[in-house]
This record gives C-alpha cells, structure tokens and sequence, in this order.
C-alpha cells in the first residue's frame, strides 16, 4: 500500500483480493483510488491480473498521469517481474512494462524526475539461491524503455529500501 499526495489531492494504491462464497480466490486487482484533498473519493480503478499482482509505490508524472509500480506473477518473463504501469489522470489505462528474466524481482521505488526521465528501482535474485539479490536502478524514458540500468551487490543479499536525492553542494 502507497498514498502520495498528488496536484489535486491523494492518491492511494492497493492489492485487492476477491473470494468466492466458499472462500476460493477469484480476483486479484491491483487498486487505485484517487481523493480530493479533503478525502472525498474521485474516481477508484480496478486493474486485473490473473494471477498475484502487488503495488508498492505511485508518483504523479508532470503529465499529472500516474506510475504505479511492484512485482507479478501475471505478466513478464519470469517467475515473478518487476512492472511499471502508467495511468492517465482520469484513472484509465495507459501502458504496461515489465522487466527481469526467468526469476524474481520486485520495484519498490518510482519517480519522474524530469520530463523523459523516470527512475524505477528494486531489487532481483541473481540466481536461484534465496538469499542472492542484488538492487536494480534503471532510468526509463517516458514509455518505460530502459536507457540505463546499474545493480549493486556482492555474494550476499542486499534489499532495496529508498533513494534521496542529494544536494550536489553537500559533501
């Protein structure tokens, strides 16, 4: 779960889960409400994947559009991908990326930090060993090609948490 104070008001992002009258699960969303700055709900959008689908971070876009980005399971080439989905301010489907191979990662962080430039980072398993991760930073252009990618790590597990940007002048 994520809420970002927007140009207009909140926007909050969430993983939705519907079950059947037995308990069976039947839908897995991923949820974006959007409210004024009083709260009041202006729109709220339900994306569906097929399988297990976790939002874990949203920014406004100076298109006032909205990123919202976290792992699946129901798109990309491995077992579990990073994606990036951008929305219009309206709460309408844009487009969709994914990125990694054959096993796990994860986005944590998405920010637009100029016109053409979004920074998307996480973390991804090296190999099939559990506890070899490596972070991912990848600047993406506005449809989310990748124009550069970094990984940080060594032989042991290393776990995204945030990026700060720091002033030049601080040494």
């Amino acid at each position: 779960i994520d809420i970002k104070e927007i140009s207009s008001g909140f926007v909050l992002i969430a993983r939705r889960i519907q079950n059947d009258s037995i308990g069976a699960t039947i839908e897995k969303n991923i949820g974006v409400c959007k409210t004024d700055t009083e709260g009041n709900i202006i729109w709220s959008k339900y994306f569906k994947g097929s399988t297990l689908d976790y939002p874990y971070c949203v920014d406004e876009t100076n298109d006032n559009s909205l990123l919202i980005a976290g792992e699946t399971f129901t798109e990309g080439a491995g077992w579990m991908d990073m994606y990036l989905m951008k929305i219009d301010s309206l709460g309408n489907f844009k487009w969709l990326k994914t990125y990694g191979d054959s096993l796990y990662s994860s986005a944590y962080f998405v920010k637009e930090i100029e016109v053409n430039k979004i920074i998307l980072a996480g973390d991804a398993s090296r190999d099939a060993l559990p506890n070899d991760y490596d972070i991912i930073i990848m600047e993406l252009d506005s449809i989310g090609n990748i124009n550069a990618f970094k990984s940080y790590g060594d032989s042991n597990r290393q776990t995204f948490i945030e990026i700060v940007k720091v002033n030049s002048n601080n040494n």
